[in-house]
């Protein structure tokens, strides 16, 4: 009985160990090897950007032209959406469809 299983996990372990490659994106190619864009909608209707050590406070509809030129210098470049619990749902969905136009396609929420 132990004979048997120890032919079992003979021929089972190199099909077990298989090595598979991956290629990753260059990090100068992307803004993957950058710290994300953190995006705050507040209750008033202003949003911070925190890019780089840099925070600017714009109008929720002016978020896609401060954004677009981040995004257009480093196109992979991930954003991080800071919503207050006591905002609508829909203004959240709005930012996040609003930060994808501007060429944002990694836009995550974050949570405290």
């Amino acid at each position: 009985m132990v004979l048997v299983l120890l032919i079992v996990f003979l021929v089972a372990a190199p099909v077990l160990m298989k090595q598979h490659e991956v290629s990753l994106p260059d990090r100068d190619a992307t803004g993957i090897g950058l710290p994300p864009i953190t995006v705050a909608v507040h209750g008033d209707g202003n949003v911070s950007i925190d890019a780089d050590g840099r925070e600017t406070t714009v109008l929720l509809i002016d978020l896609a032209p401060t954004v677009r030129p981040l995004l257009d210098a480093h196109p992979g470049r991930m954003i991080v959406l800071d919503v207050q619990p006591e905002l609508p749902y829909q203004i959240a969905v709005e930012t996040i469809d609003t930060l994808r136009s501007a060429g944002g396609g990694r836009v995550t929420l974050a949570r405290e």
